[in-house]
Parts: C-alpha cells; sequence; structure tokens
C-alpha cells in the first residue's frame, strides 16, 4: 500500500465523524496507528494541521505531503489550507518563536480568529504559533462524558486549566461557576475569548495566574469548598518548590484535593503510557470510587495501548 493509499485509508475510517456538524475537530491520522511512524493530521473545520515527530520523516515530507494533498481532496469538506508543524526542531531547548510556527503547505492561512466546534462547543486554535493550538482533541469523549454529570456540580475548581474548555464545557451543561488557574498569563487570556465565544461574560475573579498546587494548599488553608474539580497535570513541571512529577507527587495532590471537593467528584487525567491503568487506580486516595474511566477519543487509535486515562472519582 502506498502513502496516497495509507492516507486514504485512515481519512475513510474516520468519515462517520464528518457527518456531525456540532464538531468540527478531530484527528485524521495517528502515526503508527495508521501506518506512518511519527505524523499527525487534525482537521480543524476547513484546516488541516500536520505535525511530524520523526527525524527520519524528513527526507520524505515532499512526497507525503503530496499525497496528503491528494487524498485531502477525497474528504467531505472543502480543505482551504494545510499547514505543517515540524516538532522536530522543538527538541532543541533554544526553540525561538520562529521554530514553533507552522508552515503553510497548501491552500491559504486560516482566519485570525478560527474558531472550531467540539460538542456545540466553540473553541479558538492557532494553528500557526506555538507549541499547541488551544484545544486539546484527544477529550473529546472525556468532555462529553462528564456533560451528563455537570448539573449536580454547582461549583468546579479547574486546576492547570490551559484554555479551559472544560470549564466552559461545563457552565454550558450546567456547572454554576468555575475557577480556573493556571501558570501562564497568555493562556489564561484565551480561557477569557473561549468564554466570550460561547456566550459567558465570566468573573477575573475565577482566572487565577500562579502555580496551581500553590492555590490548592492556599484554598485548603482559606476552607474553599468545590463540589467538582479537575486534575490534569503535566507529566513534569518546575515549580517553587522543585519539580512535580506524577509518580512522585500526583497522588499526595490529590489527598489534598480532598479536602477542597469532599463529598463532591473529581476528573483526574494522566496522559502518558508509561503509567499503567493499576498504576494509576493505586494513585487515588482509600474511599475514592471511580464512576467512570475514559481513554482517548477514537480518532486517536493507538497501535498499544491507550495513553490516557481519564477518571471520574467520587471523593467521599
Amino acid at each position: 500500500m502506498n502513502r496516497y493509499e495509507i492516507f486514504q485509508r485512515a481519512f475513510s475510517k474516520r468519515a462517520h465523524l464528518f457527518s456531525d456538524p456540532l464538531t468540527t475537530a478531530f484527528r485524521l491520522f495517528n502515526g503508527a496507528a495508521d501506518g506512518i511512524e511519527g505524523i499527525a493530521i487534525d482537521r480543524y473545520g476547513e484546516y488541516c494541521l500536520v505535525q511530524t515527530a520523526d527525524p527520519e520523516l524528513t527526507g520524505h515530507m515532499p512526497e507525503l505531503l503530496s499525497c496528503l494533498c491528494r487524498a485531502a481532496l477525497l474528504l467531505p469538506v472543502e480543505v482551504k489550507g494545510i499547514l505543517c508543524k515540524d516538532r522536530t526542531k522543538l527538541m532543541d531547548a533554544q526553540k525561538s518563536a520562529a521554530q514553533w510556527r507552522s508552515r503553510l503547505v497548501e491552500g491559504h492561512m486560516p482566519p485570525s480568529p478560527h474558531l472550531v466546534l467540539q460538542d456545540a462547543i466553540r473553541a479558538e486554535v492557532d494553528l500557526t504559533e506555538g507549541q499547541h493550538t488551544g484545544l486539546f482533541l484527544d477529550m473529546r469523549t472525556v468532555r462529553k462524558r462528564l456533560a451528563a454529570y455537570c448539573p449536580q456540580f454547582s461549583t468546579m475548581l479547574n486546576l492547570f486549566c490551559y484554555t479551559g474548555m472544560f470549564s466552559v464545557h461545563a457552565l454550558k451543561h450546567g456547572v454554576t461557576r468555575a475557577v480556573n488557574i493556571d501558570l501562564s498569563k497568555s493562556t489564561l487570556a484565551r480561557v477569557e475569548k473561549n468564554y466570550r465565544h460561547n456566550g459567558y461574560d465570566g468573573d477575573k475573579k475565577d482566572l487565577i495566574y500562579g502555580d496551581a498546587l500553590q492555590w490548592m494548599a492556599t484554598f485548603r488553608r482559606q476552607g474553599r469548598k468545590f463540589s467538582f474539580a479537575v486534575f490534569d497535570p503535566p507529566l513534569f513541571a518546575r515549580t517553587k518548590k522543585g519539580v512535580f512529577s506524577i509518580k512522585k507527587d500526583f497522588k499526595q495532590c490529590l489527598e489534598v484535593l480532598q479536602d477542597l471537593v469532599p463529598g463532591g467528584m473529581a476528573l483526574t487525567v494522566i496522559h502518558s503510557p508509561a503509567i499503567t491503568l493499576e498504576q494509576y487506580r493505586s494513585l487515588h486516595p482509600q474511599g475514592w470510587k471511580l464512576e467512570f474511566l475514559e481513554h482517548e477519543s477514537e480518532d486517536f487509535a493507538c497501535a498499544d495501548t491507550p495513553y490516557l486515562k481519564a477518571g471520574l472519582w467520587k471523593t467521599g
């Protein structure tokens, strides 16, 4: 099977996703699981973003992109532009803004702002600059599964909130108030934008800049309580107290979180194939009960075991 046929087969597997007008962003091609190691292709409305992470693909990129452009003509929507981000350059710690920038392969650049939908939630994405677009597509199924639980939550704590998509989704489905914490002022500004795109004004007091772990400790001292929390930390992060790691610190953080959502629920997330499902379960406090467990959405099908573990837990 040649590369054009490999792309064509992957797109055909996901053809049913195009029939949903309320979701216009999902993965079209997922590396080795679809037949080519080190390449991912995502749909963002009428634009596609190609990301490469294998240096060995460099010499093959002209042919790969040519095959992709041909295969994209068969998609059930008009593709107005195809962009490519070479992530192999980004392994250098001295990366510049220019190294993060995507290049145009075919068509024209997306508008700014560029809005897409996931389950009727509007998200502003940037396909050109930065490491991430502003929307983690693999969490689509997790957010959708949460919708039925949101009406029972009044206040929500969204730790490591990034661009706030969990908060917007929760507000749309019945949560009264969401407090968002992130260590990036630029991503908090994007939370505000996503609120506005979905008809929510938001409150500046609910957009908190700072170390999520320190704020957890502060809230515990203050006696703050929430009915629902999202704990979706990076695998590793530098804090004022040192380096946070999942294996070393995850369980201890959940013991603090337990005091913030007594008798409520918490969504805990680990993005790593190195953490087994059994290990993920073991990191939770005794007495927590698993309500549901989800993995990455179907368009992120893996060749091996799922890397995403996202569980909704009753905290007591």
